[in-house]
């Protein structure tokens, strides 16, 4: 009766909601690490030109452009 009971119980953690395998939850975490890492360089990056002086902020808007 206990081995059919332990049956029925989801193997893997369900405590995020959804059940992912090991391989897709490691990806997952992989993919979001990268993309917060890509946020955060191009955060800093937006902060470091509101710091500069007008006349930095224009000209690398031309180079843009």
């Amino acid at each position: 009766m206990e081995g059919m009971l332990l049956g029925l119980q989801p193997r893997l953690s369900v405590e995020r909601g959804v059940a992912l395998s090991p391989r897709l939850a490691v990806l997952l975490e992989k993919s979001q690490a990268g993309m917060m890492k890509r946020l955060d360089k191009r955060l800093k990056k937006l902060q470091g030109n509101l710091k500069a002086p007008p006349e930095e902020r224009e000209a690398g808007a031309e180079k843009k452009v």
